[in-house]
């Protein structure tokens, strides 16, 4: 299996807690006998799109734009089996560097419309890989990466795409937090096992993603936590 693990954080070593959680998914995937490529999004160059159409009508599956996108990213992502789209929560959905990629995914698609189950969508000009999610935020709860989930469940609402799963973690700016090291390595080792699940081309088990879902700290305590956090910042 070839994985693209598409990194958007723009935090990189021990402030990022989406590269934290995604160097352990990774692991895992190669442990399952994965090839993984992993990008990091805030290295690359990605212009927005421009609306232009032009990939479906003039140059039939290629952007109008020469960067990183269409000359790297675009042909890596459509060679692969699996794409992780890894990204900390930004109100209340993925970061901007992320949706750029997704929406320069365009040319894969044709401009035709066809319908499946009453739902209109475009048809694929290629085989496009099967998603996860990796996702990380501050505040705790889950019902925050709602908006993020929907985002995702719609545009692999097919079956020709495959959504095997979605792995949203609240509180975890704590993550590195002494107080809660028996939390850390209980996620730390359901992050590598939910790799290995996906490398074997499976769903990500019940049992992985309780694990994975699970609160690190109670709301109060993060609450204590993180405003004294943000009054010794402010001082």
């Amino acid at each position: 299996m070839k994985v693209m693990a598409i990194n958007s954080s723009p935090r990189v070593g021990v402030e990022s807690k989406t590269e934290f959680l995604l160097n352990f998914l990774v692991m895992g995937l190669e442990e399952g006998g994965a090839e993984v490529r992993t990008v990091n999004l805030k290295d690359k160059k990605i212009r927005n799109c421009a609306g232009c159409f032009q990939c479906w009508t003039k140059t039939p599956g290629v952007c109008v734009h020469h960067d990183d996108m269409s000359g790297e990213l675009l042909p890596l992502w459509l060679d692969s089996d699996l794409a992780v789209y890894a990204t900390p929560l930004y109100n209340y959905t993925v970061t901007a560097t992320m949706k750029a990629f997704m929406e320069r995914c365009l040319p894969v698609l044709q401009p035709f419309i066809e319908s499946h189950n009453d739902q209109a969508y475009h048809p694929l000009r290629h085989k496009a890989p099967d998603a996860a999610v990796l996702s990380v935020a501050g505040f705790p709860g889950l019902e925050h990466f709602g908006p993020m989930s929907s985002l995702f469940k719609h545009s692999h609402r097919t079956a020709v795409r495959r959504l095997l799963a979605e792995m949203y973690v609240p509180c975890a700016e704590t993550l590195g937090s002494p107080l809660i090291k028996k939390e850390t390595e209980a996620l730390t080792a359901a992050m590598v096992q939910a790799g290995r699940e996906l490398a074997a081309g499976e769903m990500v088990s019940a049992e992985t993603m309780a694990i994975i879902s699970r609160p690190l700290i109670t709301p109060r305590e993060l609450a204590e936590m993180g405003n004294f956090f943000w009054r010794s910042c402010i001082r």
